[in-house]
């Protein structure tokens, strides 16, 4: 038993939706609509008003999916965080409507009504253990390997369970408020990044940073 024909299956196709329906006539499970208002006898009216729904079924998901990746833009456009746990280095900080700071929040913690919550630096260890890391990439040119073994031998926590890996090592250089935090020699204005889409290789250093200069293809930090 089904609520209605969304519920069975908002599929951008309308014929998958009916594939699978008749999969299930075919194994001899009866799909029965509840909330619908035709009878489901497989007359012709029956089947016309079902692809119908099906089509209707489809296009409101993808104006759902549109409106939703359009606030998540504004957002953060306007430097709030988007959700999920922050990047290691930051923390998540509630904010009044008119900008006034208000607490940290802490992991899993929900910001209050009428407040919007924005990326702001974390504890000043964590944000040390950043600079180091890019310091051992850039000047001592170590792999995201080396690097997390190095900080697991050390004892340097991370701000999620689990020691630290290469893909946690790769996800802070490839992080740009990482980058920007690191206070690269290049200027955001001599950036060759794309407004559009931006997009990420396989390789740390050149998510890490694109910049103009020549010679410049990783990452610089303060010594």
């Amino acid at each position: 038993m089904v609520l209605d024909v969304s519920r069975w299956g908002r599929y951008q196709d309308p014929d998958q939706a009916a594939h699978y329906e008749f999969l299930c006539r075919e194994a001899g499970v009866s799909v029965r609509y509840c909330a619908e208002p035709f009878e489901d006898d497989g007359s012709p009216t029956m089947n016309l008003l079902k692809s119908m729904k099906r089509v209707m079924a489809a296009e409101y998901s993808r104006q759902l999916s549109d409106r939703c990746r359009a606030g998540l833009r504004r957002q953060a456009l306007a430097g709030g965080s988007t959700g999920g746990w922050p990047p290691f280095g930051f923390a998540r900080q509630a904010f009044e409507l008119d900008g006034t700071p208000g607490r940290i929040l802490a992991g899993g913690e929900r910001h209050g009504f009428n407040q919007t919550v924005r990326l702001v630096p974390g504890p000043a260890e964590h944000q040390d253990t950043v600079r180091l890391i890019f310091r051992l990439y850039v000047h001592r040119a170590m792999g995201p390997t080396a690097i997390a073994n190095l900080l697991n031998e050390r004892g340097t926590p991370f701000h999620r369970p689990g020691p630290w890996g290469e893909a946690r090592i790769r996800c802070v250089l490839r992080n740009e408020a990482a980058v920007a935090s690191t206070r690269s020699i290049a200027p955001p204005c001599c950036w060759a990044r794309s407004n559009a889409i931006r997009r990420t290789s396989g390789s740390a250093s050149s998510c890490a940073i694109r910049s103009s200069r020549r010679g410049s293809s990783r990452p610089r930090s303060p010594s």
